[in-house]
């Protein structure tokens, strides 16, 4: 219970929509005491409900870490999904939702624009001056309705935003792709990814990984985003919608005498799904390249703040950054899943008129009690092994030295979808064989999938080829430097790129410090670093998370929660 002077801000992002009466996905709740960012967290890790939407849970979970109650509470911030941005706040489902649960005892700040609040969540990671802000999604907030529907695929809705932040002001500069049944890069890139076999929008990064295999020409390939008077427009629409987003797709090639097949059913993912994936990425890059450049003759602009699913798109960011010669800055958790922070951010940025919050990181998740890992290694008993091991680095280094895929569970989570460091898989990148074993024999995903390497921040620019070295939060790719190409091939794309974790002392020193003793073993300043979960699964979160995963995977050979080091006893 806090005393009567507390400010307690916590901050939902809901997703729930009006027109299937359902959640979409990617629930989050964050919490700032007395302007200190407490606890923020994605429904996903308490539910083990990959994309869950909801919030209730997390909101029951944050409170309770944080030793309150909802009377506690000050006040509410929220942003939705879907929403029409000019309707009453009293109107508005998820208002009304909020209330109901808080039992109208809390005022509610609603935001009205998805891509708004995108844009802040971007902001609160940097906020120097003289930035171009871009937010991209598959779908925002709808700023008009269509006149014979009120369907959000056929209302012109926030898909691509540019904002111009002046460093006191955030400001709209431009839209594309927000015309009646327009389909933005978000759209284009989930009509892609699903017709060549992938489930939905959220297999967009496996397209991206598809794309490198791809080696051959994109000549016989039609350009999908023109230039007409500054904006990226296409003739592909969103007008004959389906559940999986494909029929437009075959339509538009088809009016361009191009006949394709109809979708790809198989999943192994061949050079002619690749083919479609490296054009899917190519036209991304190229159009957004074309119109920020256009951008850049009209405004100052120094960095791009990259956010909205799309930001997810490592490669994209990368191939900003080389081409426009600016950094490129994206956010830990820059999709639906963090906008808790950006609400947090605006809140904090009209009230003190600066953005530096405290307690702000990439590790705003929970810390495994004491108690808690006692309770779970006590339940697990029967199956597993365990020792306190003091110095628990060294340990680490030496069984990675050995080839030893290692489960790593340190200090806070991660709020984001990368692990770095406190809830990852982690291996020696000198062995080729080990990409292999842990894309078949753990994650249950794609062959062709890659994984990342986590390196030591000051050893960087001898092993990659980068001008910014602004890699720490897995979410750009870079070009391994040639000389290195063979002493770390378990983290390199076919290609020889890499979705690159830069590690420094102060913000995961225990990561670190495994990272320099494996150094001092091996010569390796890099191990392979990937989330820990299994195929489906959201990262885990707790105890009981971690070694009930640790025992479902034969491969992962040792389990380092915290201070404690735990093996699956062998069967008689």
């Amino acid at each position: 219970m806090t005393s009567n002077t507390s400010e307690i801000i916590l901050a939902i992002h809901n997703s729930f929509f009006t027109d299937t009466q359902d959640y979409t996905s990617d629930g989050n709740v964050a919490l700032l005491i007395n302007g200190k960012l407490t606890v923020a967290l994605a429904t996903e890790r308490i539910t083990r409900n990959k994309y869950d939407g909801t919030f209730e849970t997390a909101v029951n979970e944050i409170l309770n870490y944080a030793n309150i109650t909802k009377n506690d509470i000050t006040s509410i911030l929220l942003s939705g999904f879907g929403k029409y941005v000019d309707e009453k706040k009293e109107n508005i489902d998820i208002v009304k939702q909020i209330n109901t649960f808080f039992n109208n005892k809390i005022p509610v700040i609603y935001e009205p624009s998805h891509h708004k609040i995108h844009a802040w969540t971007g902001l609160l990671e940097n906020h120097e001056k003289n930035s171009l802000v871009v937010v991209i999604d598959n779908s925002g907030s709808i700023l008009e309705y269509g006149s014979e529907s009120s369907d959000l695929e056929k209302a012109r809705v926030e898909q691509t935003s540019f904002y111009y932040w002046n460093g006191t002001a955030l400001k709209l500069i431009d839209r594309d792709h927000d015309d009646f049944s327009d389909v933005g890069y978000g759209r284009f890139y989930s009509k892609v990814s699903q017709y060549i076999g992938f489930e939905s929008y959220h297999d967009a990064g496996k397209t991206m990984g598809l794309a490198p295999i791809f080696s051959g020409s994109l000549n016989s390939m039609p350009k999908p985003y023109n230039n007409v008077n500054g904006k990226q427009t296409t003739t592909l629409t969103h007008s004959t919608y389906d559940e999986d987003g494909i029929d437009d797709l075959i339509h538009w090639f088809n009016n361009k005498n191009i006949s394709i097949q109809k979708r790809f059913t198989n999943n192994f993912f061949g050079s002619e799904q690749a083919k479609f994936a490296k054009w899917a990425q190519h036209s991304l890059e190229q159009s957004l390249l074309e119109k920020i450049r256009l951008l850049k003759r009209e405004h100052n602009i120094e960095r791009i703040i990259l956010t909205g699913g799309v930001a997810l798109n490592s490669v994209l960011s990368q191939s900003l950054e080389d081409n426009l010669n600016i950094p490129v800055i994206t956010p830990p958790s820059p999709g639906d899943a963090g906008l808790s922070l950006g609400l947090l951010a605006k809140y904090y940025y009209e009230k003190n008129n600066n953005l530096d919050m405290k307690g702000y990181t990439a590790y705003l998740g929970f810390k495994i009690s004491d108690k808690e890992k006692l309770l779970a290694l006590d339940k697990y008993k029967d199956n597993i092994n365990y020792e306190i091991v003091r110095d628990i680095e060294t340990l680490a280094a030496n069984l990675l030295y050995q080839n030893k895929v290692i489960a790593l569970v340190t200090g806070r989570s991660e709020f984001g979808p990368r692990a770095l460091g406190h809830r990852s898989i982690i291996a020696n990148p000198s062995n080729a064989w080990t990409k292999d074993i842990i894309n078949s024999g753990v994650k249950k995903r794609e062959w062709f999938r890659p994984f990342a390497p986590s390196i030591l921040v000051d050893k960087f620019e001898e092993y990659f080829a980068s001008k910014y070295i602004d890699f720490d939060f897995m979410m750009k790719t870079t070009s391994v430097k040639n000389e290195k190409k063979n002493a770390i091939p378990s983290v390199l794309h076919n290609d020889y790129s890499a979705r690159v974790q830069t590690v420094t002392r102060d913000k995961t020193p225990e990561y670190y410090s495994i990272i320099k003793n494996f150094e001092k073993l091996s010569g390796l300043p890099v191990v392979l670093n990937t989330s820990f979960n299994l195929g489906g699964m959201p990262l885990v979160e707790n105890a009981y998370d971690a070694i009930e995963c640790f025992l479902e995977s034969d491969y992962i050979d040792f389990l380092i929660l915290d201070e404690y080091v735990i093996s699956k006893k062998v069967s008689q």
